[in-house]
């Protein structure tokens, strides 16, 4: 059955909070195709599932537009605990910090990074992230081939590049223009995977308990 009134999936008396502002009704909802194609109240609508959300309450997803999910996820397709709390999408290469583009022999730098936001050990990131990339483009294919339960936005971040491009050079240090190309390069290729693009990052440190450079912004160029 393929009419206007028919709905892949039908939600009924749910107390929805439609995201305006307005106060929360009982309403039903119907979906289509992914869509949601009709909200009011005792819809005529037939559907192929149908859920009583008597007592619960329905709502948009979250949008968590500031996670450090980066290396979890390449571990933890549920990205936990952001599910139950309602996020439906989170943004992930923030501050900076991603660990794609990373070649196996920086693995351990920007673990030793990561430990300063990530909230985790050093030992918990080396026994968890999966590496079966390098480029940000593989890094992206990887976590498609993978799944997740909710949406990813994902930056580039600054960190991640310019230890691609700089390597073992002083995290002060202006990059010469080949390598200056070669930064353009390593972020225009990604973009067109469709990442998000680079995060704000104004702040450039040094982690000393780390010990390793926080490369999260271009220095700044002398007039």
């Amino acid at each position: 059955m393929n009419t206007p009134d028919h709905a892949d999936l039908l939600i009924r008396q749910a107390l929805v909070y439609d995201g305006s502002g307005s106060d929360p009704a009982v309403q039903d909802v119907a979906v289509r195709q992914g869509r949601i194609v009709a909200v009011g109240t005792d819809l005529s609508h037939t559907a192929m599932h149908e859920i009583d959300a008597s007592g619960l309450a329905l709502m948009p997803g979250i949008i968590d537009s500031h996670t450090h999910f980066d290396a979890q996820i390449t571990w933890d397709a549920h990205v936990r605990p952001s599910p139950a709390m309602g996020v439906t999408t989170a943004v992930i290469g923030n501050c900076g910090f991603t660990i794609a583009p990373c070649r196996p022999k920086d693995r351990e730098l920007t673990m030793r990074n990561l430990t300063q936001v990530e909230g985790m050990s050093l030992e918990v990131l080396q026994q968890g992230i999966d590496w079966g990339f390098e480029t940000f483009p593989e890094y992206l294919a990887m976590l498609k081939r993978k799944g997740c339960v909710i949406n990813v936005a994902a930056y580039i971040g600054h960190s991640s590049v310019r230890t691609w491009v700089m390597v073992t050079k002083p995290i002060n240090a202006l990059p010469p223009k080949p390598k200056f190309k070669r930064w353009l390069t390593s972020c225009a290729m990604p973009w067109l995977q469709v990442p998000w693009g680079l995060p704000p990052a104004p702040v450039l440190r040094t982690t000393a308990k780390a010990a390793c450079p926080c490369h999260r912004a271009w220095p700044a160029t002398k007039k």
